[in-house]
């Protein structure tokens, strides 16, 4: 089981920005490789779950919750990844800050880890929790990152919206 290798990365602080509000390349990158680190690791995660749940036989609850715990867990990965993509693109000069500010360009999925925890995650395997934890830490250490560098959220993407308006009716 791998166990807190993301844990405890230092966050960004007002030191790793320049005097114009911009961030450093070099943090950005060390934090862009961690969240791919955590990416693979979590697909080889899912795999290795893949092949032995033929094997192990879990009630329809432990089941459910897991699938959606991993739902969430996938969705928030992939939108740090997104979002780091983005920034990438700003330092490449493909895309101007003004630009990657818009909501659309912005981190995404802000409510997937507000929404509780399903009732039976203390019985999910270490591992997995241990996953979901690490993305939880990251994804919120890319939120303040997000806030630092483009200010409070702008107006909400007209999807994003509606796909909160899915999760509010269950």
């Amino acid at each position: 089981m791998m166990l807190g290798k993301f844990a405890g990365v230092s966050c960004m602080t007002e030191n790793d920005k320049d005097g114009a509000g911009n961030h450093h390349p070099r943090f950005m990158d060390k934090s862009y490789q961690e969240a791919i680190d955590l990416t693979f690791e979590v697909a080889n995660y899912f795999e290795r779950q893949i092949k032995s749940t033929h094997k192990e036989k879990t009630s329809v609850e432990i089941h459910s919750a897991h699938v959606c715990e991993s739902m969430r867990l996938s969705s928030c990965l992939m939108q740090v990844v997104s979002w780091f993509l983005i920034q990438k693109g700003v330092d490449a000069e493909e895309i101007t800050k003004s630009d990657a500010a818009q909501e659309k360009y912005r981190l995404g999925g802000k409510k997937a880890f507000a929404l509780p925890r399903s009732k039976i995650f203390d019985q999910m395997a270490p591992e997995f929790k241990n996953y979901l934890e690490q993305t939880e830490d990251l994804y919120r250490r890319v939120e303040r990152l997000d806030k630092m560098l483009y200010g409070e959220d702008a107006d909400q993407n007209p999807v994003h919206h509606m796909m909160e308006k899915f999760s509010e009716t269950d």
